[in-house]
């Protein structure tokens, strides 16, 4: 079985923004991360091959992501960044990030927008049409209800773009909540261009958690999207606030353990290689 972490992150503090960082809860992690200091855990895990994404909405950041996995070979693909707003500029901007042929996504921190209608603006779907139109994956960080909601519509505009939805869409676990997630996500997860990550699970703890508090979401996200649509990642550095990688690998086996061997090759790599569109 090829396992693939489909989700995380480098970082060089200097060389973008990094906003997100200056919060009191993610302290722990506001310094630099390389490769290197994640390559042994992936292979003591038995990951072979994995992701890079962007973690800032910057030119930047993106060209520190794509020259990181231009160095690395266990790197098959990296998610980067552009303006989705900026026409006369996206085929140029996209040009030069797959340079080199590993750019696989754009993702947008949805976050850093106020409005919770941005990502509907025509401006910002005729970027996406871009990214259709180049057959390129986007992924969508659903940290509010609303980005989750959108979901739907979005993969109604743009049928042959492949959404990938992050941290299976930031359910409420830490408050043992329900909804408005679980409607959302079997609305979202009608749309057959919709794929979803089981990554991030462990940041809403910080200490005394296990893979029990969020088998129930995983087990949801099962039921609604199947093994076919659903990737295995990690988002590492990030969520070292809550514990070592092999806690969190070891927690999201747990939680997918009522599926059979066929299943799990699809989470942990099949469907990271179809989405994605890697060779």
């Amino acid at each position: 079985m090829l396992n693939i972490d489909s989700h995380h992150h480098v970082w060089e503090l200097g060389v973008a923004p990094y906003a997100w960082l200056n919060g009191e809860a993610w302290q722990a992690v506001r310094r630099n991360f390389v490769y290197d200091d994640v390559r042994d855990d992936l292979l003591a895990c038995g990951i072979q091959n994995s992701i890079l994404v962007q973690a800032d909405n910057t030119k930047a950041d993106s060209d520190y992501v794509k020259k990181a996995a231009a160095n690395e070979d266990m790197v098959l693909g990296f998610v980067g960044w552009v303006s989705l707003t900026d026409a006369e500029k996206i085929d140029a901007a996209l040009d030069d990030l797959a340079e080199g042929g590993k750019l696989v996504g754009i993702r947008h921190l949805l976050a850093r927008e106020a409005d919770d209608d941005w990502i509907l603006r025509p401006d910002v779907l005729s970027g996406l049409r871009t990214l259709e139109r180049r057959q390129l994956a986007f992924d969508l960080n659903c940290d509010r209800p609303a980005y989750l909601a959108h979901v739907p519509q979005l993969a109604e505009h743009l049928p042959d773009l492949r959404l990938v939805v992050n941290h299976a869409g930031k359910p409420p676990i830490g408050s043992k909540g329900w909804e408005p997630w679980a409607t959302n996500i079997a609305r979202a997860a009608q749309c057959p261009n919709v794929y979803i990550k089981i990554s991030g699970l462990t940041t809403p703890y910080r200490e005394g958690w296990s893979g029990e508090d969020f088998r129930p979401y995983v087990e949801y996200v099962i039921e609604q999207f199947g093994p076919q649509r659903m990737l295995y990642a990690s988002n590492w550095p990030v969520t070292l606030v809550a514990g070592s990688y092999k806690q969190q690998w070891d927690a999201t086996r747990l939680a997918l353990n009522s599926l059979y061997d066929d299943d799990l090759d699809w989470v942990f790599g099949g469907t990271a290689l179809q989405c994605y569109r890697l060779d």
